[in-house]
């Protein structure tokens, strides 16, 4: 069994995770994802054309936005280039830790890095492995994914200090992880979080990670959405939301919190199936009334890339940041 790098995070948390969300489609966000990147590796490629066309014309207009990795000098150097970058390449690991062809039957985990730069300083070998994300909250470079890349090319170019990092596409930035050395305990401790994760094999295990993860196989998956469906009959967990003469507690919101998302996971399924058969030319009515699509008139929109190329004198008077907000979702915690 070979499991992709970028699907470990998940795989040391539920076993069936990288397995649903292999064999299921992905989102629009992973169409665009894949799209940008293929164009920042080569933009004049067949295949980057023909992934752009795929997209909407609101999600390329999007895509003009995000931003290519900037040159960064590092405070002993050498500057990193992106265009010098070796760019989109595959790294792949054995069961025993070393480097191996991602088609090796002995193959255990195989992944593509956006990017990275490797070279000789003091003495010593240095590889700096970039991942470009849609943003900074996306992924950091403490994420299992980023760093097993970046164990990977330590391991096939016999370097002595890895470094992972991730590049922010839509504000721009580097997020530089903590320097790994490959001759240290901390090395050894990620080559086994490599290899249980790689190896995790059961049944599913839900929990907070179903959808902070988040798993993009969770609707196919029944231990996610088949409780939720029977539980929906019992529906104490949910009598938090009126509760006046109890103690509210951690544990009771925890509760309603892991009963609600599934539930909004099956409304979402069920919306999506009617949609379909509408589109399909089927017919839905009840009560004089008919379930369809109604025609919105698109938002008028502007490039902030766009602007700061035709007016940049222009640029910071027009162009205005929203307030920061709060988002609550589940986040996983610091050890």
């Amino acid at each position: 069994m070979k499991r992709r790098m970028s699907s470990l995070p998940l795989a040391a948390l539920c076993p069936q995770a990288p397995v649903l969300s292999e064999k299921h489609a992905s989102g629009r966000s992973a169409a665009m994802s894949t799209a940008f990147h293929a164009y920042c590796a080569d933009p004049d490629a067949d295949d980057v054309k023909d992934l752009l066309r795929n997209l909407s014309d609101e999600e390329r207009a999007a895509l003009e936005d995000w931003q290519k990795p900037s040159p960064i000098e590092l405070p002993a150097g050498p500057t990193l280039r992106y265009e010098h970058a070796e760019r989109e390449f595959a790294v792949a690991l054995d069961r025993h830790g070393q480097a191996c062809d991602p088609d090796d039957p002995d193959c255990l985990t195989a992944g593509h890095p956006d990017a990275a730069w490797v070279f000789d300083r003091d003495g010593s070998r240095y590889a700096y492995v970039l991942d470009l994300k849609r943003s900074r909250w996306t992924a950091s470079p403490d994420s299992l994914q980023i760093r097993a890349y970046a164990y990977a090319v330590g391991v096939e170019h016999d370097c002595d200090v890895v470094v992972p990092g991730v590049w922010d596409l839509e504000n721009g930035g580097y997020d530089w992880g903590q320097p790994i050395r490959m001759a240290s305990d901390e090395a050894i401790s990620l080559w086994f979080e490599i290899r249980a994760a790689a190896s995790h094999d059961g049944q599913a295990i839900t929990g907070p990670h179903c959808t902070a993860a988040p798993c993009w196989g969770r609707m196919h998956c029944p231990e996610h959405l088949l409780p939720a469906a029977l539980a929906a009959v019992d529906q104490s967990p949910l009598t938090v939301v009126a509760e006046d003469g109890d103690e509210l507690t951690a544990d009771k919101i925890v509760k309603a919190l892991e009963l609600v998302k599934p539930l909004e996971d099956i409304l979402k399924a069920v919306k999506d199936k009617a949609k379909a058969y509408v589109r399909l030319g089927g017919v839905i009515e009840k009560d004089g009334w008919q379930y369809g699509p109604v025609v919105k008139i698109g938002r008028e929109s502007v490039s902030v890339k766009r602007v700061r190329e035709v007016c940049p004198d222009l640029a910071d008077r027009l162009i205005t940041r929203g307030k920061s907000y709060e988002e609550y979702r589940w986040k996983k915690t610091k050890k």
